[in-house]
């Protein structure tokens, strides 16, 4: 009993890390939703905490109780579960064979073959029963491809709908109206997803307020396809005319992107700037779904309460509350 137990915990804790840590590197990527991320060490990156998913794991593991009532009602699904997964490591093999590691593909075939006629062998065995609790498994698994690929195309989808009304900055840049602008003192920080397009809550502010800051910083964010970029490779700075300051910083999907370290970074190349005098503009995004019937509205609404109840971006990227200007978009879908 002891042995069982202290297995457990064993089992348990890997779970839970595998899961903080899978969710972190998707919200890096911009797979899913901004959720809050804490970070329990201060010497080490990797150890993390993330409340939403250890809410979602505690309900499922209530859920599994009350339905299975015991482990032995549990094998069919932990079995559908391993051999299916098996079955994808395997062929995710092959495209990792093929594409990084430069295999022959009659090799990449032949070894792929070999160990697929093992797991299917495993997997025809498992999947009869399917209806003895192996639906378990697959039923989350598209419960959270559902999620992702709704967020994925419904970010993509709002990208390209900011692509057609976007102003080139060498447009915007050459415009002779902008030596007539008002200047008010101090630094402006506006984030945008294109470094080479003028951001809308740029535009929306000077719409209202018809003024810009003496010191105009516009910031993209990256994230790159490697665990972690190196601090000399992490920033690039572009000083452009009228004291505007393009600024593209890369992150490793491994890491969470903090706002001090850009301003840090500035400061060592000589842009004085101080979080305390700076003022970040970010935009707020109101989701509207036009026609809410059918399968397709559906989503359009799960992408809409996803954006409207994700992180805010100043908790994300580790912004000072008090410095923020959020200049709501009222979006349709």
């Amino acid at each position: 009993i002891v042995l069982a137990t202290l297995a457990t915990i064993i089992a348990s804790q890997a779970v839970i890390s595998g899961a903080f840590s899978l969710t972190s590197q998707a919200l890096q990527l911009d797979f899913l939703p901004r959720v809050r991320v804490v970070y329990t060490s201060s010497e080490q990156m990797g150890q993390i905490y993330i409340p939403f998913v250890n809410w979602l794991m505690f309900l499922g593991t209530i859920f599994l109780v009350i339905v299975f009532r015991s482990s032995g009602n549990l094998a069919s699904a932990y079995g559908a579960a391993i051999v299916t997964l098996m079955v994808i490591t395997t062929l995710l093999m092959y495209v990792c064979a093929v594409s990084k590691w430069k295999w022959n593909v009659i090799l990449a075939v032949v070894v792929t073959a070999c160990l697929l006629t093992v797991d299917l062998a495993f997997f025809g065995a498992n999947i009869i029963k399917i209806n003895q609790g192996g639906w378990f498994p697959f039923l989350i698994a598209v419960l959270v491809y559902l999620v992702v690929i709704t967020w994925t195309r419904g970010r993509r989808a709002l990208a390209e709908e900011f692509k057609k009304e976007e102003i080139s900055f060498d447009l915007f840049l050459s415009d002779p109206g902008l030596k007539s602008v008002t200047r008010v003192p101090g630094t402006a920080i506006y984030m945008s997803k294109n470094p080479n397009g003028v951001p809308r809550t740029m535009l929306h502010n000077f719409k209202h307020n018809k003024v810009f800051h003496e010191r105009m910083i516009i910031l993209t964010i990256y994230t790159e396809g490697v665990p972690r970029v190196p601090w000399p490779k992490k920033f690039k700075v572009e000083r452009l005319e009228h004291n505007f300051i393009r600024v593209i910083a890369y992150y490793g999907f491994m890491e969470t992107p903090d706002i001090s370290h850009v301003v840090t970074y500035l400061k060592d190349h000589g842009i004085d700037c101080s979080i305390q005098e700076i003022t970040f503009f970010l935009g707020r995004e109101t989701i509207v779904v036009r026609d809410p019937r059918g399968f397709d509205g559906l989503r359009k609404q799960l992408f809409a309460f996803l954006s409207q109840n994700m992180l805010p971006a100043t908790s994300h990227f580790n912004v000072p509350p008090n410095r923020v200007v959020e200049i709501g978009l009222r979006i349709q879908i």
